[in-house]
Formats: structure tokens, sequence, C-alpha cells
């Protein structure tokens, strides 16, 4: 088994690796800039412009939700459970000298920085940017 899919939850990567590497027909950008990615295999990811990702993984009937701080919320469809993993994903945070921005990497490979003037600026692990 690959490094990736034994650290934490392995099912949750598995599905943040495939959602990212599956071919994308086509997205939306809605009013309130959020990134809906619409996949070949008929699942969704959603980005948020605080750095919150959803995914869906239609196969399972399961949705997949990371917020800011990096809880990971599982929604099983069929069943109505509804349930946060133990163990949230790491963040780790600096300060940049020069502009005093703050900037969070977490561990999906989020990147969210947040300026002073109020900005935030968003990196998602496909490359998706949000300001």
């Amino acid at each position: 088994m690959p490094k990736e899919q034994t650290k934490g939850n392995g099912i949750f990567k598995d599905q943040m690796l495939n959602a990212n590497e599956q071919v994308e027909t086509h997205r939306v950008i809605t009013f309130f800039g959020e990134v809906v990615r619409y996949l070949e295999d008929d699942n969704i990811v959603i980005y948020y412009p605080d750095g919150t990702i959803t995914s869906s993984d239609k196969r399972r009937g399961l949705w997949y939700t990371t917020n800011p701080q990096g809880v990971k919320r599982v929604r099983k469809i069929r069943d109505r459970v509804i349930y946060d993993e133990e163990l949230k994903l790491k963040t780790e945070t600096k300060i940049d000298p020069e502009t005093s921005a703050t900037l969070n990497v977490r561990e999906d490979g989020v990147l969210m920085v947040d300026y002073v003037d109020t900005a935030k600026y968003v990196i998602f692990p496909d490359g998706t940017q949000i300001l």
C-alpha cells in the first residue's frame, strides 16, 4: 500500500487523491465564489472560498467535507449517518515577515493566506485559486 494511503484516514485520502486525478468534464463558479468541479465519473468536488473542500463518492453514497480547521466530516447518504473523524488534518501556520500575512498549509495540500487588509487567498490541491 502506498505511503499516502497509510497515514490518517485512508478512505478519505484515497477519495481526495482520486478526485484530483479524475478528468474534469466542466466546472461552475457560483455567485458566492464556490467552485464546483464535475468529474467524468459523475462525482463532484466543491471548493469554498474559506478553504473548505466537499467531495462526493457516488459509488459508495458518501460525501466528505474538510473545513478550514482540518476537521473531516463524513455523510453516508443511504444510512443518513453523519460523523466527524477523530483525527483532524494537521495545519502549519507561518507569518510572512514582509506583509504580516498569515499562511496556513493544511495536510491535504490547501494553502490559505490571510492578509492584514482582510483579503483571503486560497490555493487548492489541483491548483484552483480563489481570492
